[in-house]
This record gives structure tokens, sequence and C-alpha cells, in this order.
């Protein structure tokens, strides 16, 4: 399972017909039903704004917008799929340009047009993941936060009061050995099995 690090565009023109591409990552269908709605409005005039995303819940959805069936959205979740990306949206906005291209020629434009926005993208693996909320003194802060570190772990956020209180994501092999540390006053697991590209 891979995911991409950010968000690109590109763009590709064939007969008079101009094609943008917009790959972005997105953790739910909130995220990817926001950011299509964004595309839509950014540009207005366009005539299709397709798009297909995957997430690792298993959910997926892909749409043609208007283009003939199969001609646009699947082949573009094709390229989600070939590349084993999850929490990726990859979205595909044409204008017309007065010469049709067949369904053939339409799905290869819409793929093309995807993979080059894709290319542009560092392709990141996903590593089964907990996160968990350890509290340590301060004396021990900076121990654990380069232990942290050291287990391939991102802290999310801190909480300094009496103690300090971080939230992180580690890698579920890693996950007891930070909780259970010599130096970790308590730790909670907050959620389990989520897919994280560190």
């Amino acid at each position: 399972m891979n995911t991409i690090t950010g968000i690109s565009t590109s763009e590709y023109i064939i007969n008079k017909s101009k094609f943008i591409s917009i790959a972005s990552v997105v953790k739910c269908e909130s995220d990817a039903d926001d950011l299509i709605k964004s595309i839509s409005q950014k540009y207005p005039d366009s005539n299709h704004v397709v798009f297909a995303y995957r997430l690792t819940n298993g959910v997926y959805r892909f749409s043609d917008n208007g283009e003939p069936k199969n001609s646009a959205g699947k082949p573009v979740l094709n390229i989600l799929e070939k590349n084993s990306l999850y929490n990726v949206l990859l979205a595909v906005v044409r204008y017309f340009g007065g010469i049709k291209l067949g369904v053939g020629g339409l799905a290869r434009a819409y793929s093309h047009t995807a993979s080059l926005a894709l290319n542009m993208q560092q392709i990141t693996p996903l590593i089964l993941s907990n996160r968990i909320k350890i509290v340590c003194t301060y004396e021990n802060h900076s121990f654990i936060k380069n232990l942290i570190k050291s287990q391939n772990g991102y802290i999310e956020s801190e909480e300094f009061s009496d103690n300090v209180a971080i939230n992180i994501v580690v890698p579920v092999s890693v996950c007891d050995e930070m909780i259970n540390n010599y130096y970790v006053l308590n730790g909670t697991i907050l959620e389990e099995n989520i897919y994280y590209a560190y």
C-alpha cells in the first residue's frame, strides 16, 4: 500500500481539448468530497470534472461526470490501482475543444493526464500504525522525543502541565515498546491499525 505526500497539478492538450489533472492526499470521504467540490468551484466553466479516489478503509469512488460510461473515471481509478495508491484523489478537469476524441481517445487522455500529476509526486509506503498517547516527566521529555524519532514515530501534539502528554503515531511493531518503556509514566492506545505515511 502506497500514498503520495501532497498535492500536484499538470496540464495536457490534445485536439484542442485542455485537460488539467490534480493529485492530492485525502484522509476520508469528506476530505475527498470537499476537494472535488473545491475543484469544481475553481473551474466553473469546465465541461467535466472527472475523479477517482481510494481510501485505506476500502472505500473507493469514481465518476465520469457526463463523459461516456467508463471512458474517464474508470481509467483514472485504474491509475490508482496500478500504483497501489490509497488515501489519494485524482481529478481531471476537461475543457472541450470542439473535436470529439472517441471513447478510447477519452480513456487514454484522462489516464495520461492523471498520470502526469501523479508523476510529480513522491510515492510513499503506508505503514500499519497505532495512534497512542504517552505521558512522561519533563526530565525525560528529550529522551522520549528521541526514542519516538528512532522508532520512526510521528509527534502529532504535545500538552504540557504537571507532566508532558504526547500524542504520537508509531508503527504497530513498536507500539508495545513505546507504551511500556521505563521512562513512560502512562501509555494508552487511542486508535489501532491505521495506515500512515512517515
